[in-house]
């Protein structure tokens, strides 16, 4: 007897599918941190769909966990029970006045976005649902001549997933947070309520009342507390009085509502993109690199400053079409750049750059197959992450964490010095041009796994300590630190301690009064 797939069970318009091998596809994530348990996943097709299963469920007493395209790295998607509320069929968007509208197919799907001109002639409004992946958006905004400014590594993330975890790229070393660029969102509340946030309508206080769609009201008790002095944050709510409230939804991890549609500011992109790799073979002189190319990144229109260190490339070596030569220290510097007319005057500058820090050798192109080696090359290294772990058995162990750009020799230094004194393989790659550099232990067992976390615990609490945030881009989900005490613990408190920890929790439940929806995530559930 054949099986029912998600495909087959959306054309026949069914409310829900339990078939065991459909739901098993829905109980991990890419970091498998957790493994999870469901009853059955639910298809919603648009807003309507989706405050149905909410109503449901809260009149059923269902827990109810949002699931975008699996790639996740904090266990958010993961269910922990109930049912599994899966966005990748919201792909379409409903007719709205004042929008044209752009279509694209999928595997089966119909695609859409919508769009509207701004005054500012820099940037264009961008209608979009929320199941279609990042990589498919790109490509439809590339059409209007536009960007999708945090330009993540992982494009097959969804729409929904970027905003749930306030998501950034290699280009937000240029172009900032993802959720500046957020002007509108569309969110079903955990009681089927609908709310339609426009930047500008609400300011962030300590409490709120917000008109639903039905002409009803909802009140949410704002956390209010000191957050991380960095330009990359993921550790919600990072937020402060008086804020508009579109930023304090962007980053909930879906713990407050399901998102259902979103519009973004989105600016123009430019004419001619180069992307290059420089080699340093010590330290010091890439960190000199960094410093020098951070301090002129505006005038020489640097979008992206990355790294890969010499560890990376070992591990990646073997699925390389070019040779990279094998070094004791340094790594490599990968820079995107963009420009127009004078972009060979900053292509010249950026190169004499480049030589006198030391870098032994640089190479460049805006020649499209050179732009995607290289974009492919840096995802390569948390693609192996996840082969590798799966290959073990374990879970990743790898730090998120951001801090103020001050502190990045200390921290590039001291990453260095405790990942050589845990005995355990490591890779250190990442956002440098943000001080947001990716560490990750490469944990072969149980016994290394423990070691691991120990050492993860310490570096994080030592991040915080420089004021930075313990998740720069992934979010807390389900992730959890090892204390000193031997037990496992929220990943929240490292960063806002217990007080924070039940500031988050009331905010949750004074909208989610039943506690049914993604449960776990942020703050471990209750009692």
């Amino acid at each position: 007897m054949r099986t029912m797939s998600s495909v087959d069970w959306v054309a026949e318009k069914r409310e829900c599918i339990s078939d065991t091998n459909v739901v098993s596809n829905y109980l991990v994530d890419e970091s498998r941190i957790i493994m999870g348990k469901a009853e059955k996943v639910c298809y919603p097709l648009d807003e309507r769909d989706i405050s149905n299963i909410l109503d449901k469920a809260n009149k059923n007493g269902w827990l109810v966990t949002v699931s975008g395209g699996g790639t996740g790295l904090t266990g958010a998607r993961v269910p922990i029970g109930g049912i599994v509320l899966s966005t990748e069929y919201l792909t379409t968007l409903p007719k709205l006045t004042g929008y044209e509208y752009l279509e694209s197919r999928s595997g089966g799907k119909r695609i859409e976005i919508a769009y509207r001109y701004s005054s500012d002639e820099n940037f264009i409004y961008v209608l979009s649902p929320v199941g279609i992946s990042i990589k498919l958006f790109i490509d439809m905004i590339s059409r209007l001549g536009l960007i999708y400014p945090p330009n993540p590594t992982e494009k097959m993330a969804f729409i929904g997933g970027n905003l749930s975890t306030h998501a950034s790229g290699k280009w937000s070393f240029r172009f900032g947070p993802l959720r500046k660029y957020v002007n509108r969102l569309r969110i079903v509340l955990p009681n089927g309520d609908v709310i339609d946030v426009k930047r500008g309508e609400y300011k962030v206080e300590k409490y709120l009342d917000i008109e639903t769609m039905d002409g009803g009201h909802v009140s949410i008790e704002i956390p209010l507390y000191t957050t991380p002095n960095v330009k990359k944050s993921s550790a919600w709510p990072n937020i402060k009085q008086g804020m508009d409230l579109v930023d304090f939804f962007v980053g909930m991890e879906g713990i407050l509502g399901v998102y259902s549609m979103v519009e973004y500011r989105l600016p123009r992109g430019e004419e001619t993109y180069y992307s290059i790799f420089s080699i340093y073979d010590e330290d010091d002189k890439l960190l000199d690199g960094v410093e020098e190319l951070r301090s002129k990144s505006m005038d020489l229109g640097i979008w992206a400053l990355e790294y890969m260190d010499n560890n990376c490339i070992d591990f990646i070596r073997s699925k390389l079409k070019r040779s990279f030569p094998h070094l004791r220290g340094g790594g490599i510097l990968y820079i995107d750049v963009a420009g127009g007319d004078d972009i060979y005057d900053k292509l010249s500058e950026i190169s004499g750059l480049l030589d006198s820090t030391g870098a032994i050798d640089s190479y460049g192109s805006d020649d499209p197959r050179w732009i995607n080696e290289a974009m492919n090359i840096r995802h390569l290294v948390p693609e192996s992450v996840n082969e590798f772990i799966y290959k073990h058995g374990t879970h990743r162990v790898a730090s998120d964490a951001s801090a103020p750009d001050k502190y990045l020799r200390e921290i590039f230094s001291y990453y260095r010095e405790l990942g050589e004194e845990s005995g355990i393989k490591y890779l250190l790659y990442g956002h440098i041009g943000d001080t947001h550099l990716h560490f990750n232990f490469l944990s072969r067992n149980k016994y290394e796994l423990e070691i691991s976390m120990r050492y993860l615990t310490e570096m994080l609490r030592h991040i915080v300590g420089l004021g930075g945030s313990v998740t720069a881009e992934h979010g807390f989900g389900k992730k959890r630190f090892l204390d000193s005490d031997g037990e496992y613990k929220p990943l929240i408190i490292l960063q806002y301690g217990y007080e924070g920890l039940e500031a988050v929790r009331d905010s949750k439940m004074s909208i989610d009064k039943n506690y049914i929806l993604n449960v776990g995530n942020i703050v471990p559930v209750p009692g």
